[in-house]
């Protein structure tokens, strides 16, 4: 639940019942967090590498974007597909995304991408899902 409050603080009091349905990337998840506050390298946290880690979850701004991506990239490509984003946008907006919305949203997570692979094959690299979070009008994301 921590995990799930770091990525969409303002619905951790929900107690998470919208997004029984969206598969995450825990172990991605976990492993991004542990590489982030294990400052020394050992393998282990010390109970200052775990007090930085309890802040910097609890942080609204600190973060939050890589952790998403590491939970939402669920074949560990370092891309997020159409069918990750599909579970992405599921987790933020609370349901399913129609499809006005996900090609709204698609369409801006991939733009730059290269033009002649048809839009339903194209993935979203980490810096992509960033941008995307910066330029999407909907407040789910944000």
């Amino acid at each position: 639940q921590i995990i799930r409050a770091a990525v969409t603080p303002d619905r951790a009091a929900t107690g998470g019942g919208s997004h029984a349905r969206v598969e995450l990337n825990m172990r991605d998840g976990i492993n991004f967090c542990m590489r982030k506050a294990d400052q020394n390298l050992d393998k282990s946290l010390e109970y200052e590498e775990f007090r930085s880690l309890i802040l910097c979850l609890t942080d609204p701004d600190a973060g939050r974007a890589e952790l998403a991506f590491a939970l939402f990239d669920l074949d560990n490509s370092g891309c997020i597909d159409v069918a990750e984003f599909r579970s992405l946008c599921r987790f933020f907006l609370g349901r399913n995304a129609t499809q006005d919305e996900f090609l709204k949203e698609w369409k801006i997570a991939t733009k730059g991408n290269d033009l002649e692979r048809e839009i339903m094959q194209q993935t979203v690299s980490r810096g992509q899902y960033v941008r995307w979070l910066q330029r999407t009008p909907t407040a789910a994301f944000n």
